[in-house]
């Protein structure tokens, strides 16, 4: 399972993202969230590691960024795990 906080973290998460949304120029929408929530709960490594350099170059982060890292980081893992478990029950 990916996302194994509690409700209690995931609210405390929520608490966190709303202010980096805000803080980076960001719209509050679906992508933005996942992407926030992936990098402050440490469950996408590769995304965090893409991420990082950008928030050290102020306006580096837009919500363009942030769409584009979240289909990069997050909708192509997905994508990529459906197509592993098609091929599989494939065979």
């Amino acid at each position: 399972m990916r996302y194994a906080q509690t409700p209690a973290q995931s609210a405390e998460l929520l608490r966190l993202v709303l202010p980096l949304i805000a803080q980076h120029g960001g719209h509050y929408v679906p992508t933005a969230y996942g992407v926030w929530y992936e990098h402050l709960a440490g469950v996408n490594p590769a995304l965090s590691q893409a991420l990082d350099p950008l928030l050290a170059q102020p306006g580096a982060l837009d919500q363009q960024v942030i769409d584009q890292l979240c289909a990069r980081h997050i909708e192509g893992r997905d994508n990529q795990n459906t197509e592993r478990l098609q091929a599989g029950l494939g065979e």
